[in-house]
């Protein structure tokens, strides 16, 4: 049984990305002639994996490695090829894989032929491990009135960055309930941008026993469209799951809940409107702006090292030529520092 991917990224290729997952084995996917390389699938849900198969043109990877992930952060490495020769459909098939992975990447290091890497098919066969239909998969922000259950609150229009709708008028006892997916079990750092007049309102993130998983402290942010970031850390089992948010007080807003990775900075921290994650990063980023604009990535040093459009909405970076390090991310007028791992 099989797994049809989702979507891909690659370090390069243009328009020729998708090639190697639209189950024609005429087209292909091909690279910059310059090593490394990497493509990298994302099934779009955890699933099990049970066998990967790379369909090589002639133009294919004499050293690469296989790795799978939870997240797109953290790597764990299926198989390593070495050696190889230049054969035209040259199968390279890693069985017995008996993963949970969401993303599986390509990452090499050695071409067989001067030309790019080139592949025909990147097969994957499994099936997923459970269902995340109508649920929002982690890391994610999650706007306040995305809710699919709710007592007492009401919504308006937020002046805060983005626009959109907030979440008002709560009074103790109030809640939201929203359902995510953590592909593993984590403790995330989760953020809240709040707005009150007064000083130690506070709600709760339960789970569906009504165990409190974290709470939240709202400042006097000086307003009710004065707007604030604030945060905590929050354990979640591995799976589908409802979390309610609960009113221990009245008298404060909110317009959105994240869960960033450990580690990770959300951007309204840093600059409105812009967020990255995860932050550290690895082998790529996601980067959210409010608008069309230019990406510039810089050294401490000051040297410009990546420059590339972004749209407004989601956009992914990749990052697999930087070294180790903190760089500085400018979309815009806004800027935000960037660990890569």
């Amino acid at each position: 049984y099989g797994l049809a991917p989702v979507s891909a990224t690659a370090t390069s290729g243009g328009g020729s990305i998708a090639a190697a997952i639209d189950g024609n084995s005429g087209s292909r996917w091909e690279s910059a002639f310059a090593d490394p390389q990497t493509y990298t699938v994302d099934l779009g849900t955890l699933s099990h994996v049970d066998q990967v198969t790379l369909d090589w043109e002639a133009a294919s990877a004499k050293d690469y490695t296989l790795s799978g992930s939870v997240d797109g952060s953290t790597w764990v490495t299926i198989g390593t090829r070495t050696n190889l020769t230049s054969i035209d459909h040259r199968l390279d098939v890693f069985s017995g894989v008996n993963g949970e992975y969401r993303y599986l990447r390509m990452h090499g290091t050695a071409r067989t032929i001067p030309y790019g890497y080139s592949i025909y098919e990147f097969n994957v066969c499994g099936g997923a491990t459970q269902s995340t239909s109508g649920y929002v998969v982690l890391p994610a922000k999650i706007e306040s009135e995305s809710y699919t259950a709710m007592s007492g609150i009401q919504t308006e229009a937020t002046s805060d960055t983005g626009g959109g709708q907030n979440v008002g008028w709560i009074e103790a006892g109030d809640w939201m309930d929203y359902q995510v997916n953590s592909p593993t079990a984590k403790t995330y750092t989760l953020q809240a941008r709040v707005s009150s007049l007064y000083a130690g309102t506070s709600f709760q993130i339960r789970n569906a026993g009504g165990t409190t998983l974290a709470t939240i402290t709202v400042p006097n942010t000086g307003g009710w469209q004065t707007w604030q970031t604030v945060s905590t850390s929050i354990t979640l089992p591995a799976g589908n799951q409802t979390l309610r948010f609960y009113a221990v007080t009245n008298g404060f807003n909110i317009n959105w809940l994240n869960f960033v990775n450990p580690g990770a900075r959300m951007a309204a921290e840093d600059a409105e409107g812009l967020s990255i994650y995860p932050n550290p990063a690895h082998g790529f980023v996601n980067i959210t702006a409010d608008e069309d604009s230019e990406l510039f990535i810089y050294s401490l040093t000051g040297a410009l090292v990546k420059q590339q459009k972004v749209t407004k909405g989601a956009n992914q970076v990749m990052l697999d030529n930087f070294a180790t390090g903190i760089y500085i991310v400018k979309v815009g007028e806004q800027t935000i520092k960037l660990a890569v791992e």
